[in-house]
């Protein structure tokens, strides 16, 4: 029965010595709650809907609403959890990446209609302007994926 004992606090202290070390290097370890919910540290990111993301504190107030893509919410919460502040910047990108990926979606719809309707020059601006806000889509979500990224390597 020691030995178990003793097993268990050594594996014990291994998993602390684990999370503390990716502390140090900036990731809080993440747990998957039952509810669909990821914590870290004090945060919790809850999925609203199907497209959206709030992250909330341990008494479930929310801190920051109608985040877009998980990425976002994961690199926000994990330096909230950090004691860092809120990435505006990185906020600003994926409310960007939003508005594109709804612009590209409308102007869509738009050209798809203009042809059925034949009016070709509607269809033609359309199509061009949903091309353009896929390209905006792309590039922010393209940056938030690089943030995302530079998260997960090991210095």
């Amino acid at each position: 029965m020691k030995r178990i004992d003793n097993l268990y606090s050594k594996i014990e202290q291994l998993n602390k010595d684990i999370k503390q070390n990716l502390f140090n290097k900036g990731i809080v370890v993440p747990i998957q709650k039952s509810n669909d919910t990821i914590k870290i540290g004090n945060y919790l990111i809850k999925k609203i809907g199907i497209s959206f993301y709030n992250i909330c504190d341990s008494k479930e107030r929310i801190i920051i609403e109608g985040i877009n893509l998980p990425q976002t919410a994961i690199i926000i919460a994990n330096k909230l959890a950090l004691g860092k502040w809120i990435d505006t910047t990185l906020l600003q990108e994926d409310r960007k990446y939003g508005y594109a990926s709804f612009d590209e979606l409308v102007n869509k719809k738009s050209a798809s209609l203009n042809f059925k309707q034949k009016n070709y020059d509607k269809f033609d601006i359309s199509e061009i302007k949903s091309l353009m806000a896929k390209q905006k889509k792309e590039y922010y979500k393209k940056q938030i994926d690089n943030n995302y990224r530079k998260l997960f390597e090991f210095r």
